[in-house]
Parts: C-alpha cells; structure tokens; sequence
C-alpha cells in the first residue's frame, strides 16, 4: 500500500511545527510539574502534622541553641541603635538652642546619654574650647 504525496508532506509540517512549539511545551511542562510536586509536598506535610508525633525535647533543644547563640548578636544591635537614637535627640537639642537662643554652634558640645525614664532624656551640654585668641604681630 502506497502512501499518498500529501501524507509526507504532512508529516513534514507536523515535525517542523512541533520543533517551533517544543520549547513552549516544555516549559509548560515545568511549570505544571512544579505546582504538583508542590501540591505533594502540602499534603505530606498537612498528613505529618497530624501523624507525627511533636518532639518537645528537641523543639526546647533548638530554642536552646538558636536563643543563647543569638542573644549576643541581639544585644549588640540594640546597643548601637540606642547609640543612634541618642546622639540625634542630641543633634535635635543641640540645633533647637542654636536657633532661639543664638549660641555659637562653634561653642556648644551635647553628647546624647540615652533615655532616662518613659518621656525623659539626658544630653549634657557644656561648651567647648574656647576658640584661640589670635595675637596680633609680636
């Protein structure tokens, strides 16, 4: 049984048609791949949610290890941010009296202390070196 002249010539426009569309396939194929390993993994997780046992001992272990190895870290960056914050109250005071008082702003030093209580702060202002007297020719 011989084939017709159109059959080949079909068969040539499919292949060269699929060779355009194979990358688009492709990746739709990823992409449908993806959302069911993904649905996989949620129902594996929701089944050992509620078959699974809970590890308190290990669960106390980890909260152990991750909290004392980051308490250091903490505290550090705490302290620097409350260095921060102070030094600009101080810098807010200090340009406050330097506008409606008419200080020097050459002359006023403020070093931010930190907050004291709920609503209070403590800057220290005190003036700086005087400026040096320029003799005249000796």
């Amino acid at each position: 049984m011989e084939r017709p002249a159109e059959f080949g010539s079909l068969s040539h426009q499919l292949r060269a048609a699929w060779h355009d569309v194979r990358p688009a396939a492709d990746l739709l194929n990823r992409f449908v791949s993806w959302f069911g390993e993904l649905g996989f993994f949620c129902g594996e997780l929701i089944r050992a949610l509620f078959t699974t046992r809970f590890e308190w001992a290990e669960f106390a272990h980890q909260l152990d290890e991750l909290g004392s190895k980051s308490m250091p870290i903490a505290t550090l960056a705490g302290a620097a941010t409350g260095v921060v914050l102070a030094q600009a109250r101080a810098k807010v005071v200090r340009d406050y009296l330097v506008q409606n008082f008419k200080f020097d702003d050459t002359r006023v030093k403020i070093i931010g202390l930190g907050k004291s209580g709920e609503n209070t702060m403590q800057i220290l202002v005190y003036a700086g070196a005087a400026p040096e007297a320029h003799s005249g020719a000796q």
